[in-house]
């Protein structure tokens, strides 16, 4: 496969290897672009940073607001009052991508969305990315509100260090318990069991964004990180990350 013919429908695209750390394929990568649901890998690391300081459990109960329940796009559809536990939110904001549970989250650690995505821009600057500023813990679209290929690949690359992610992520599908019943949750990454390398990590997509995936894959104890942004279609999205960690896997095999 020629490098040229790689992510050619995306605005933005970046391939890297992970220990040691190099790139592989660029595409646009430090062009300011909406992310979509892939915000949400910020939102948990925003997140994991209250629970290991004891300010919030895993276990703790959250009361939906008005607001968590009246958010749009794919969610729990969770009903305004109930309580639901931190675990379970986590699991439907990164396994089904439920912005509701995002919703719940930011305001069961932070009082307010405002304060949450104040959180997430401190975490942001933590961790080096330069070129991003987050407005919601969702991901749906606000003008002020982007990131590039390459912060996104370093929010990856933080989030791979945390096992609760990676399990997460990994799975094809999981149950979480909603008021008196169990939820099954399916992944928005249809690649989880397709392609048996690839253990995570989050899809996105809104009108404006278009079709985003950040994905982790590991072949003979190499790992792969693979980011596209504004895709025309998931069919193209998941098919330009699949050709791109083929292309790095076989590059690295013989070098």
């Amino acid at each position: 496969m020629r490098k040229r013919n790689l992510a050619t429908n995306a605005k933005a695209a970046l391939l890297v290897q992970i220990n040691p750390n190099r790139i592989i394929f660029r595409k646009n990568m430090n062009k300011r672009l909406p992310i979509a649901s892939i915000t949400k890998l910020m939102a948990i690391l925003t997140l994991l940073d209250g629970i290991d300081a004891g300010d919030i459990k895993w276990s703790d109960k959250v009361q939906v607001s008005k607001n968590a329940a009246s958010t749009g796009g794919s969610k729990l559809s969770l009903k305004y009052g109930e309580t639901i536990t931190v675990e379970d939110l986590v699991k439907g904001m990164l396994i089904a991508s439920a912005n509701d549970a995002a919703v719940a989250l930011a305001e069961g650690y932070s009082g307010t969305m405002g304060s949450f995505a104040e959180k997430m821009n401190n975490k942001a600057k933590a961790l080096g990315l330069k070129n991003s500023k987050f407005e919601n813990s969702h991901g749906l679209f606000e003008d002020h509100h982007y990131s590039t290929a390459l912060d996104v690949m370093k929010m990856a690359m933080n989030a791979i260090k945390r096992e609760e992610i990676l399990e997460c992520t990994s799975l094809k599908e999981a149950y979480i318990k909603q008021g008196n019943q169990m939820k099954k949750l399916t992944n928005t990454n249809k690649l989880i069991g397709i392609l048996p390398e690839i253990d995570g990590l989050k899809t996105g997509h809104t009108p404006k964004a278009g079709f985003c995936l950040v994905a982790s894959a590991v072949r003979n104890d190499v790992r792969l990180m693979a980011v596209v942004l504004g895709e025309p279609s998931k069919a193209l999205r998941d098919q330009e990350v699949i050709e791109m960690l083929n292309y790095g896997f076989k590059v690295i095999k013989t070098n």
